[in-house]
């Protein structure tokens, strides 16, 4: 994770909307490969959700899988919990209809 990514991502933060706001936080969260990472990507993108215009898309659902996978991989993986402002992710999760994990069924 490079600085330029971190400022590519708080730009499309302030200023995209909708499906150029979760592309481009899909590409962020692409290079997210630790846990103080993908902590700092849930807060400040679980947060941001009550002033994004965000609709149900193929380009959220790759989101959502991708940071299933990456909740899984660095956290649960790894035997630790989720912080609690991962409850925020609702408002993504909610707008899409996703496979059911196998992992996530213990």
């Amino acid at each position: 994770m490079t600085p330029l990514d971190k400022q590519n991502f708080a730009n499309a933060c302030n200023t995209m909307d909708g499906a150029e706001f979760i592309a481009e936080s899909l590409l962020y969260l692409r290079d997210i490969s630790t846990k103080d990472e993908l902590n700092e990507f849930v807060n400040i993108f679980g947060r941001i959700s009550k002033i994004k215009h965000i609709e149900k898309s193929s380009v959220l659902d790759e989101l959502c899988v991708l940071l299933r996978n990456k909740v899984y991989d660095i956290l649960i993986a790894n035997a630790d919990v989720p912080e609690n402002n991962y409850i925020y992710l609702y408002n993504y999760y909610s707008l899409c209809e996703l496979d059911i994990d196998p992992r996530y069924e213990a």
